[in-house]
């Protein structure tokens, strides 16, 4: 079986799709599920800021870690199967202008 990434994971790299930007998958859990991406330096930069204001519970953490990367962590349980958008724009527009 090869490990696929959660379907929330799946729904925020969708929705940045157009945009330019690198993401690296995790390691699989022990569910064969892809649980986290960290983002190139510039992406982590603009995106961090917004997915702390989202506060999405399907999120497990944000790590900013080595080399300006943030990392995205998604829950251990069935709230990382949801593909609820999230509200990028929105959120980006508000803090942003």
């Amino acid at each position: 079986m090869t490990p696929r990434l959660v379907p929330a994971a799946e729904q925020l790299l969708r929705q940045l799709e157009g945009r330019k930007f690198k993401a690296t998958p995790g390691e699989p859990d022990g569910l064969n599920r892809i649980r986290s991406v960290t983002f190139d330096a510039a992406t982590s930069r603009w995106l961090l800021p917004i997915l702390d204001a989202i506060g999405d519970p399907r999120i497990a953490s944000l790590r900013h870690g080595s080399k300006s990367r943030l990392t995205v962590t998604w829950v251990p349980d069935y709230r990382a199967d949801f593909r609820t958008y999230y509200p990028l724009d929105e959120v980006d527009e508000v803090l942003n202008d």
